[in-house]
């Protein structure tokens, strides 16, 4: 009789504690949403401002958190909180409760703000963004969001929609991993740039120092460029043994000399200061940052870009120098694109500079285009005589290294200084 009664007790108090134990959970759950706001109030520079109200219930619980910027614009969140350990708050919400969580949480973002009148999604009666995340007692989270198709007041940006998921651990294995897809898009009245489809995808680790390793790719479907339509477009970059955080606080440092009341040379010597004590935590691990891929393809152009700059950061005392930190630095980059592509970009960029000019008063735009295609034969056989382009059939190349100072371009040795403006000696 003993053993039945216990049998049937068991049950009963497992219950109990699955009920009870949300309500339990509501505290915690409101105490870290506090912690969280109080800590994000910190951020740098004062970028924006925060405040959450929270309204804590007994298997769920709600807040508005917003967020303001010092131009003005401002935004409100709002949440619903569904308690962990079993989140029977899901039952509401026609899911399944069946996980141990230590919350889920919904936002939402109105598509009437105040703050952005401009931007309005096209779904009459839709949020501008919907996003839920599952946060785990081991710290991981999972998440998920979706903007709504929008588009922008003057129609320099109209969007099919923007979604994703992702997951975020914590500890000494910190990873950051997510995929975020692009419906079709156009962005600048004329259709400068637009996209039909396209696939971000990152993924951030932290290795044993510390460091932060960074992988983005970015694959789009047909792609329009100004005047030309690129069927398949690529891009891929690699962040190695980076420290977000000292490059942070060096860059914060610079900044504030800005805004001194300290003379030309005093700033100069507070720049050389903080450089000579910042640069070797920033450059610590020998930071490496590689444009792996930049490709644009279709039947009439090609445009292939790769590049690379690695620091050796393994010996501070020459780092603490500028001008040693310099020989340090490693480069190289290389650039194929086809006729049919530079061509039309050269004439545009040559008009542009052409318009800017006395001489251009009164010239209307297909004089400015005629007077453009006539400098660019000019402008090109410039190039190639200096050896600053490489023609190999119906393509232009260029490939440059940089190393322990001297910099070289298509195997010529060339003056670092001429490299800010390619067009400078002609």
């Amino acid at each position: 009789m003993t053993g039945s009664r216990i049998l049937l007790t068991l049950p009963v108090a497992l219950v109990l504690v699955l009920c009870l134990a949300p309500m339990g959970m509501g505290f915690l759950i409101e105490q870290t949403y506090g912690s969280v706001i109080e800590s994000v109030r910190e951020n740098p520079q004062n970028a924006f401002s925060i405040s959450g109200e929270f309204d804590q219930g007994l298997w769920s619980s709600s807040s508005v958190t917003r967020i303001e910027w010092p131009t003005g614009e401002s935004v409100e969140l709002d949440q619903d909180w569904i308690h962990g350990p079993v989140p029977l708050g899901e039952l509401f919400r026609g899911r399944s409760p069946l996980d141990w969580v230590f919350a889920v949480v919904e936002a939402t973002l109105d598509s009437q703000s105040e703050s952005w009148p401009q931007v309005a999604a096209s779904e009459e009666g839709r949020p501008l963004l919907e996003s839920g995340a599952r946060i785990y007692f081991d710290r991981s989270v999972h998440v998920h969001f979706a903007f709504a198709p929008m588009e922008h007041g003057d129609s320099s940006l109209t969007s099919e929609g923007v979604w994703g998921e992702g997951r975020i651990t914590s500890g000494p294995e910190a990873r950051v991993q997510g995929d975020i897809r692009f419906g079709r898009t156009t962005l600048g009245g004329l259709g400068q740039l637009a996209w039909d489809g396209a696939v971000l995808s990152l993924d951030r680790r932290l290795d044993d120092q510390g460091l932060t390793n960074l992988d983005l790719s970015l694959d789009v479907g047909e792609l329009q460029l100004f005047q030309s339509t690129f069927e398949k477009a690529e891009f891929g970059m690699v962040f190695r043994r980076v420290d977000p955080s000292a490059t942070q606080a060096l860059s914060t440092a610079l900044d504030g000399l800005d805004g001194s009341a300290l003379s030309e040379e005093e700033r100069l010597a507070a720049r050389d200061q903080i450089l000579a004590e910042q640069l070797p935590i920033v450059l610590r691990g020998s930071p490496e940052i590689e444009l792996s891929r930049l490709a644009l393809r279709s039947p009439h152009n090609e445009l292939e870009i790769g590049a690379r700059v690695a620091v050796d950061g393994s010996v501070p005392e020459l780092l603490s120098n500028p001008m040693f930190a310099l020989g340090l630095v490693q480069a190289e980059a290389r650039v194929a694109a086809s006729r049919s592509l530079v061509e039309p970009l050269l004439d545009l960029y040559l008009a542009g500079q052409m318009a800017q000019t006395e001489q251009a008063e009164g010239l209307s735009e297909a004089d400015l285009a005629e007077m453009a295609a006539f400098m660019r034969e000019a402008t090109l056989g410039a190039l190639i005589a200096g050896k600053r382009l490489v023609v190999e059939e119906d393509q232009f190349r260029a490939d440059l290294e940089f190393d322990g100072g001297v910099l070289i371009l298509n195997g010529e040795m060339m003056d670092p200084t001429q490299l800010s403006n390619p067009l400078s000696s002609m």
